[in-house]
């Protein structure tokens, strides 16, 4: 960017940018606003002011600048600004304000008050753009700018002052607009193409154009070529690896691992066609750079058509140069091995080598283009910081990036829903992300932490990282099968939670992540003088469930000693809290510590040791826990065992991932899913990583679809088939359980369901049945549905109580039922009467604003639906008239 380098002409120009008054004395009075000549343009705007200029707070604000172009001043008393169209006159121009001929004047887009020497408008403007209005006294829109997406110092402004064209130009408050040179225009977007095409690349002002279609930067490589005429756009597939082409090598700062062995692929990787181009004026200034991809589908790349696909482009020396690259071992590594400080018996996976790849934090992210399609269609292209992502897994070959969407980069926001059925505490999709993860699978291995966790995604009182299947390109080379996954954050718990950013502490593995450092010595200590504590004691005990949310606690420790994690406690976790003050209506806002499950690769009978001498669905768990009892946070969650209450409530809840969450049933369901979309991608990224170990590729891919499914996914179905026969029994030893499991079988009379300690099981033929331990008590709840009320038991037990707490010391069975309530219509909150009361709720569901608590109630037309039509016939009850 070149913005920066206005900062000093701006300042300047601040000097006479007077905004109350500008009639130099003697000059013609000022038209009013019935005046047919009233010339004054919404002339510039800048969204993202970071340096070019601040107000007289000091503050760099956004700001709006106005041209009166004609040849007499204007008086603006009583006209507006606004950024909503509902509200034309959202912030006026107070009585007396005047804009002098071919002046210009500033107003500040900012929640700052108004001064005498400038003016605030008390709203922002957006990063992500949106519109601006300029409207007269009456509130009639006279100009309607709409604003695009800026990047940081960058002005969106009409060329010339006052004309018909808007461009992204260098910020000049107060000064004439001056342009920056035009980014070039491709005559086809990023995309997939049938066949080979040709590309031309246009300048608007004839400008040369520089490109090149190695990925490179076109500023500045020396493959950067001079457009003349047009590029064929074909399937390089064929053509020689380039990035591919990086492999180990010990003595290389160059070298993309260590000490795994790994060789570049034999065979020519699938291939798209990235073109950067950039357009250089006379005076050796370059426009910005474009990047676009493209796949043509005529031959191998067409099994990527309809997959969800990711390019990334960035210049290569941002991955793979020796000090700046980020994919690589660097120079700092060979440095490192030539002192005394190395220790060549060290671990290659520890995470405190000193390598590029292994460096952290912002000045080792880099900038890419990042372009997202699915199915086809492009759905995300925009500028972006990327970054190595995770522990010991970046001295892979195949490495996870983190993806950042960051003001100075352009939007600030990804705004659509990358991850499917991806909804909020309320209900709301997710379509905005400020940071996202691609999570690498090169092998079955990794494939299973996506595996597992959509198994307890639905888990109300666990957090999972939801995600959705992807392939990678780099710089136009096939990378492999990647993961999209939501990056834990701040921003993840408030987009997941509804809890402000700036109020969410989190801490991962025993690490700070978020919020202040006060946060992360007192959770540590909290833990440590709490193990060691008497936890049966009830005020103990109460602290501790003051402090952390125990359900979530449980359910943590559940899913990880079920699933037979193995990298496995006090590693893979994070717990997070909302510092803020508690939210009505939102349960997640108390300001207890709740708990983060992730990273469940080695799991379902995978390991990186041994199970030993067992399978994997046989190994005891809460063994391999207890061998890590020192450490927190499991020294706490072992030590709360001893709590007759708390052991309870877990054996009742690992009970019921073994009937109902992790069952034979749900992983045959998952395995099918897996079967079939993720045997060709997880078949084409093993080879693309691991192919140097086998023949040609063609029967590398069919050897590895068939270990896929008939070994790994077998093996993943075996684990459940037998997973619940060893470690209930584990578990029943481990907490000194003297009872047998009994079975309890529930049944419905009526429309309605049961909860059963954390589960709400669906029945089947009308009944459902699970196995307990008769020594730790099963509570039920009676669930009726809407316009059902709940009767009574029957069968072994009696009585209305609508929950209940039951010991079985012997096979029991419930039924729950439920009867018709005497509904009135249209009586959506459940009052017992009908009221305007109604309507006005109904209307408010209708716009997604609240919710109905008797959703029947609101059918008048009694087509299992609510719509419009049902808001009108309750409306036309009080208003007969209306239509």
């Amino acid at each position: 960017m070149v913005f920066r380098t206005m900062k000093s002409i701006v300042q300047k120009a601040f000097a006479f940018m007077l905004p109350v008054t500008l009639i130099p004395i003697g000059e013609t009075i000022a038209l009013t606003a019935s005046t047919a000549d009233f010339k004054v343009y919404l002339n510039e705007v800048c969204s993202q002011n970071k340096s070019c200029f601040s107000d007289s707070y000091g503050v760099y604000s956004d700001w709006i600048e106005l041209y009166n172009a004609g040849n007499v001043a204007v008086d603006l008393s009583g006209y507006g600004l606004s950024d909503d169209v509902n509200t034309p006159l959202q912030w006026v121009f107070p009585a007396g304000t005047t804009l002098a001929p071919h002046q210009y004047m500033i107003v500040f887009a900012s929640k700052q008050a108004s001064t005498a020497q400038e003016f605030h408008t008390g709203f922002a403007l957006s990063k992500n753009g949106e519109v601006l209005l300029l409207s007269d006294p009456n509130g009639t829109v006279i100009q309607q700018l709409t604003i695009p997406t800026l990047g940081e110092d960058s002005a969106y402004g009409r060329t010339p002052d006052g004309g018909d064209t808007f461009e992204i130009m260098e910020p000049t408050p107060g000064l004439a607009n001056q342009l920056v040179v035009s980014a070039p225009f491709f005559s086809a977007d990023s995309g997939f193409y049938d066949t080979d095409f040709s590309l031309s690349l246009s300048s608007a002002g004839n400008e040369t154009i520089y490109y090149t279609i190695d990925g490179s930067d076109p500023t500045t490589s020396p493959n950067a070529q001079i457009y003349t005429w047009p590029i064929t756009v074909t399937d390089r597939t064929n053509e020689a690896n380039l990035y591919s082409a990086y492999a180990e090598d010990d003595d290389s700062p160059q070298s993309i691992c260590r000490g795994i062995g790994y060789q570049a692929p034999t065979f020519s990787v699938d291939k798209a066609t990235v073109v950067r181009a950039a357009a250089k004026d006379e005076n050796g200034i370059f426009s910005d750079v474009i990047s676009r991809t493209y796949f043509i589908t005529s031959g191998n790349l067409e099994q990527y058509a309809d997959l969800t696909v990711v390019s990334l482009v960035t210049n290569p020396d941002n991955l793979f140069d020796s000090d700046t690259g980020i994919y690589v071992t660097g120079q700092q590594y060979i440095d490192w091995k030539n002192s005394d400080a190395y220790d060549p018996n060290k671990s290659v996976w520890d995470s405190d080598n000193i390598t590029n790849y292994f460096s952290r934090g912002r000045e080792w992210e880099r900038e890419a283009t990042v372009t997202i399609w699915e199915d086809g269609k492009t759905v995300v292209e925009q500028n972006m910081g990327i970054r190595i992502k995770g522990a010991s897994t970046r001295n892979g070959a195949q490495k996870s990036f983190n993806l950042y969407a960051r003001s100075e980069y352009g939007a600030s926001k990804i705004e659509y829903p990358l991850i499917a059925d991806n909804y909020d505490i309320n209900g709301n999709l997710i379509d905005r992300y400020d940071s996202v993860s691609l999570r690498s699978v090169s092998d079955e291995v990794r494939l299973r932490d996506g595996f597992a966790q959509k198994l307890i995604a639905d888990r109300e009182n666990i957090t999972t990282q939801d995600m959705t299947c992807c392939a990678v390109f780099l710089n136009g080379e096939y990378w492999g099968m990647y993961e999209i996954t939501k990056k834990l954050s701040d921003y993840f718990i408030e987009s997941n939670y509804a809890i402000e950013k700036e109020n969410v502490a989190m801490i991962k593995n025993g690490e700070l992540e978020e919020g202040a450092v006060s946060e992360l010595d007192s959770f540590l200590a909290f833990i440590d003088q709490y193990s060691k504590l008497d936890l049966s004691d009830q005020a103990n005990y109460q602290a501790v469930c003051d402090y952390i949310d125990i359900d979530s606690f449980i359910e943590h420790y559940a899913a990880g000693l079920y699933l037979g994690t193995y990298d496995w406690p006090n590693y893979n976790y994070a717990v997070w809290r909302n510092t803020g003050a508690a939210i009505g209506g939102n349960p997640y806002s108390d300001g207890k510590w709740r708990f983060i499950s992730y990273d469940f690769d080695y799991t379902m009978g995978a390991t990186y040791d041994s199970f030993g001498g067992v399978e994997g669905y046989a190994y005891d768990s809460f063994a391999h826990m207890d061998g890590k009892k020192a450490d927190s946070p499991t020294s706490l969650f072992v030590q709360l065992l001893k709590n007759e209450e708390f052991r309870n409530q877990f054996a009742a809840v690992y009970c019921d991932y073994a009937n109902e969450v992790l069952t034979l049933e749900n992983a045959n369901t998952m395995t099918e899913i897996y079967k079939s979309d993720y045997t060709d991608q997880l078949a084409n990224t093993t080879v693309r990583w691991w192919g140097y170990f086998g023949g040609a590729k063609e029967s590398n891919l069919a050897y590895h679809k068939n270990l896929y499914q008939n070994t790994t996914l077998q093996n993943i179905r075996t684990f459940f088939e037998q997973r619940a026969g060893y470690t209930l029994e584990d578990m029943k030893a481990y907490l000194n359980l003297s009872g047998s499991l009994q079975t309890i079988t529930l049944q419905t009379n009526g429309n309605g369901r049961i909860r059963i300690n954390s589960i709400v099981p669906e029945t089947v033929d009308g009944a459902w049945s699970g196995q307990y331990y008769s020594d730790c008590p099963v509570t039920l709840t009676a669930i009726p549905a809407d316009g059902e009320k709940f009767e009574g038991w029957s069968g072994d037990i009696s009585g209305n109580d609508t929950t209940v707490v039951l010991t079985l010391s012997q096979a029991l069975s419930v039924q729950a039922n439920f009867t018709q309530t005497d509904m009135v219509q249209g009586d959506v909150n459940a009052d017992g009467q009908f009221t305007i009361a109604d309507v006005v709720l109904m209307q408010k569901y209708l716009l997604n604003m609240d919710s109905l608590n008797a959703p029947l109630a609101g059918d008048m037309l009694a087509d299992g639906t609510l719509n419009a039509l049902d808001f009108s016939l309750m409306k036309r009850a009080f208003y007969p008239t209306t239509l």
